[in-house]
């Protein structure tokens, strides 16, 4: 059951984690009242329980998210806020651009000032 999120993001993954152990503690602690206290299983208040424990861990991840419509829509379902990975600096973002460049210039494509490639040759 741990490893069903192996796919996902890192954030995902903690969040995974996380709701798993809650599921179980939750479970745990209605199957101890119910003996102990006699009182009913309530299944909407260990959902309720579960999903602000999901928000809490939330807070707690480290991992960040793959900026894709799945981790996205999941992250806001579960109320947790979505961290982004950390962008390239500067520096490495216009030499990798560069780079990109000359190699299409290499193979007969050259942009033009209206941003759309010319094809020459």
């Amino acid at each position: 059951m741990i490893k069903a999120a192996n796919l996902r993001s890192r954030q995902v993954q903690e969040l995974w984690n996380a709701a798993v152990i809650s599921i179980l503690v939750q479970i745990w602690k209605a199957r101890n009242r119910a003996h102990f206290d006699g009182t009913f299983v309530n299944c909407q208040k260990i959902k309720l329980e579960v999903l602000k424990n999901i928000s809490l861990a939330g807070l707690l991840t480290t991992g960040s998210m793959h900026n894709n419509c799945n981790d996205f829509q999941l992250l806001r379902n579960l109320n947790v806020k979505g961290r982004p990975r950390p962008a390239q600096n500067d520096i490495q973002s216009h030499a990798s651009m560069h780079e990109i460049e000359n190699f299409l210039e290499g193979k007969g494509i050259r942009f033009t000032s209206g941003a759309l490639p010319a094809v020459f040759g």
